[in-house]
């Protein structure tokens, strides 16, 4: 067992039994609390993995506890559970709460799942920083942010100072602690605009999973690509996916504990939408490669020749040559290439040579000869006694 703990557990018990002098109880707590927080900075800036910090975390944060429920035989409660006296000895159950808050401030993404605390700490606490959240009240009150936004902050600095109808966890009120600390920095700073976004960005850093604002901020990412290609879609959300702070996977201190951190909420949900776009661009590529292609039993200096042809006599209209050429290697194949390109056909349409032209023209002589011989029978049969005679 840590050695500062074990001697701070004989205190606890000493000064509830009133069996030590106060004043040596202060000076042993001031020599405990720098102690203790030797200890734990050797702890967090060892070789020590993440595993057994969260175990340490989690003794010393039961054991401390422990010690605060035996400090409660010297407090008493005032009937509108709203303010805290503390009998004999005040200034002993400060120092041991500065203790216990300097814990939670060291250890607070490593403490996990933590017992619900004393009221008494909880008012410590919020008394403590009680003109810090009235700052960054009227901070919120100032700026210019979304409706939706600054009211989930406000209530939540309001829900965590009712003493009266809510009890907390030790981690909740450590990540209250640093919330605030946090926000109180950013209050400071002089934003002009809109600051509905830095804002945003600033709770996703600070692990506010609060579910309005997940959903808040999904509806904005949406929005971007909901009515977007797959392709384009695609591009958009590796874009907001590069966005998301990194976290290491651990019990990351967070405003609710019951759900993930924003950012891997938000992380998990994009990678759906992708794995969801690139299946339906996979599916649409495989159905315009099996789209059946017209087969010319021509090659593709005829095939060029021919839309030589056609468009010389205007036959395409508009269209441009690059879109027709685009056009006839995506649909169509020759007679010994599956897949032409566009570049292809583009090469032979420049480039025709005299044979290919005396080929064609006799394909299209066929053609004319069948055409006459069946719709125009009596000229086929002038022509044949001309021949005859």
């Amino acid at each position: 067992m840590d050695r500062a703990l074990c001697t701070l557990q004989d205190l606890i018990r000493q000064t509830a039994a009133n069996s030590i002098d106060i004043n040596s109880s202060l000076i042993n707590f001031d020599l405990l609390a720098d102690e203790a927080r030797s200890a734990w900075a050797s702890m967090l800036f060892s070789n020590t993995s993440n595993q057994s910090i969260t175990r340490y975390a989690s003794y010393y944060m039961r054991e401390l506890d422990k010690c605060l429920i035996s400090l409660s035989s010297i407090m008493t409660i005032n009937s509108d559970t709203t303010c805290f006296d503390f009998t004999n000895p005040t200034a002993v159950v400060e120092k041991f709460f500065f203790i216990l808050n300097s814990f939670l401030e060291d250890f607070a993404d490593f403490v996990g799942e933590t017992p619900a605390c004393p009221q008494s700490y909880h008012f410590y606490v919020c008394t403590s920083i009680r003109s810090e959240c009235h700052s960054i009240e009227r901070w919120l009150s100032k700026i210019s942010v979304n409706k939706i936004i600054g009211d989930m902050i406000t209530s939540y600095l309001l829900r965590m100072n009712d003493f009266a109808n809510y009890r907390f966890q030790y981690a909740e009120i450590a990540y209250y602690q640093k919330f605030v600390r946090e926000l109180k920095f950013w209050s400071l700073i002089n934003m002009e605009g809109d600051c509905t976004q830095v804002l945003i960005e600033k709770l996703i850093e600070l692990n506010f999973n609060h579910l309005d604002l997940f959903n808040f901020r999904q509806q904005q990412i949406r929005a971007k690509f909901e009515r977007l290609n797959p392709r384009s879609a695609i591009s958009v959300v590796r874009q907001e996916l590069l966005k998301i702070p990194y976290q290491e996977k651990r019990n990351t201190l967070r405003l609710d504990n019951r759900w993930s951190p924003t950012g891997e909420m938000l992380c998990n949900w994009l990678t759906g939408e992708l794995n969801s776009f690139e299946t339906q661009l996979d599916a649409d590529s495989k159905i315009s490669q099996n789209l059946q292609k017209l087969p010319f039993q021509l090659s593709v200096a005829h095939l060029a020749c021919l839309i030589r042809l056609f468009a010389k006599e205007h036959i395409f209209g508009e269209i441009t040559l690059t879109e027709i050429f685009n056009f006839f290697g995506r649909n169509c194949s020759s007679k010994r290439q599956s897949v032409i390109s566009a570049g292809g056909i583009s090469k032979e349409f420049y480039s025709m040579s005299q044979v290919v032209a005396a080929e064609m023209r006799d394909i299209l002589q066929r053609m004319i000869n069948r055409i006459n011989r069946d719709y125009f029978p009596v000229v086929v049969v002038m022509l044949l006694t001309i021949g005859v005679c």
